[in-house]
């Protein structure tokens, strides 16, 4: 049986349109997680996390950290971002790698300004430095 190129075509929209209707609940989540780390909303839950954090019996999440920082590296990240390109570009998925490729590219632009405007600083005694708000690795496992 052939299937028509419409009805294709509308599957590619419909799924699109998911995808598109699922990126704006998530901004306007986001937006609302800014207000309220700009209104110092989590300042207490993140002073605990934080005053947790530096007690050196903390070692196991340290070590996980470090583990999840080595994994997402900015390298790492464009390095597996890139296979997966490159996967679904010569599997005949051309227009899923490009929009793949459109959106890792734009979420790092977005991230490395948003941290350059919030300016939230990370804890004391990592091993990382620059900002911490908002979250690379968690914008990555969007």
């Amino acid at each position: 049986k052939k299937v028509s190129s419409k009805n294709s075509g509308r599957e590619i929209i419909g799924k699109n349109a998911i995808v598109l209707i699922f990126s704006l609940i998530f901004l306007i989540l986001f937006c609302i997680t800014v207000v309220l780390v700009k209104d110092n909303f989590f300042y207490k839950t993140n002073e605990l996390v934080n005053s947790y954090f530096s007690i050196p019996s903390s070692t196991f999440f340290t070590n996980f950290s470090l583990i999840l920082a080595f994994l997402f590296d900015p390298l790492s990240v464009i390095v597996i971002s890139f296979i997966v390109f490159l996967f679904l570009f010569s599997h005949r998925f051309k227009k899923d790698a490009l929009f793949f490729l459109a959106v890792s590219l734009l979420g790092g632009i977005l991230i490395i300004g948003l941290k350059e405007v919030f300016g939230i600083i990370r804890p004391e005694n990592l091993y990382e430095s620059g900002f911490s708000f908002p979250s690379g690795h968690a914008t990555i496992s969007i």
